[in-house]
């Protein structure tokens, strides 16, 4: 029996534009001290789940507020993507309001973008416009969120980037990492297993969470897709082991091979 990792859609929605706020009336000295309104409550997300919302920022001081909750430690993508010219900002803070991390320009395009391993509990996003840009626009706040494994930042044509001597454990189990690409390419992926029995798959999702393709090679066959056709974006590679193989330890290798496509 082949096992494939599920993808929940948590939802997809739109609201109207919020009324300037004070940054002061939701954060102290560093520490958030209330959600913002306006953005959405994702609720608790498992790995492979993908919470979507589309707003607005209507000016400097507009925020809004996206509380969630990881049921498990995960690695987690939290991307802010202009739809009309917004120069977003991200941050992220802990369940005690302690900021964690935050992100101007680092996704496709200047779009905000972080990445990082966060442990089970609770967690608030705040989106924003940027000091630097326009304050005005519509945006879409995604979380992808996949089991623990590397960040591999941005892949430049003509490089490649590779995890090395990693452990699968038998039965379900899964790696994944993220890797962005600044302009359209052509991508391989490859698995090589160096010792073990475990059934190596390949699941490539979107920074929408749609799933680009899925690959379970017959027995224990490597996994390998070449000169993949990509747009530029952000993508998860989710490397898992099939429900009944044993495990294993393996070589994984993303390259852009080709130049941007015409």
């Amino acid at each position: 029996m082949r096992w494939m990792l599920p993808l929940l859609i948590l939802g997809l929605a739109s609201v109207g534009c919020d009324s300037d706020i004070d940054e002061d009336a939701f954060i102290v000295d560093g520490v958030l001290v209330d959600t913002p309104t306006g953005g959405h409550n994702f609720g608790e997300l498992d790995h492979f789940d993908v919470a979507s919302h589309e707003t607005d920022i209507t000016g400097i001081n507009d925020a809004d507020g996206f509380p969630f909750s990881l049921s498990e430690d995960s690695l987690v993508v939290i991307s802010m993507e202009s739809l009309d010219g917004l120069n977003g900002f991200v941050e992220i803070y802990d369940e005690d309001g302690e900021f964690i991390a935050g992100d101007d320009d680092s996704g496709v395009s200047e779009d905000a973008l972080i990445v990082g391993d966060f442990e089970a509990g609770d967690y608030t996003i705040v989106a924003w416009a940027s000091e630097e840009g326009s304050y005005f626009g519509d945006y879409l706040l995604t979380v992808l969120v996949g089991s623990l494994g590397a960040d591999f930042g941005v892949v430049a044509p003509g490089t490649g980037v590779n995890g090395f001597d990693v452990v699968m454990d038998e039965g379900v189990d899964s790696q994944t990492y993220i890797f962005s690409l600044e302009e359209d390419g052509e991508v391989d992926f490859f698995a090589e297993q160096t010792s073990g029995d475990a059934d190596l798959a390949f699941q490539l999702i979107d920074q929408h969470g749609d799933e680009v393709f899925f690959f379970d090679p017959p027995g224990l066959d490597d996994p390998e897709v070449e000169a993949e056709p990509l747009p530029a974006g952000t993508y998860m590679l989710v490397v898992s082991n099939d429900l009944s193989a044993g495990d294993g330890v393996y070589d994984v290798t993303i390259a852009v091979v080709a130049p941007p496509l015409p």
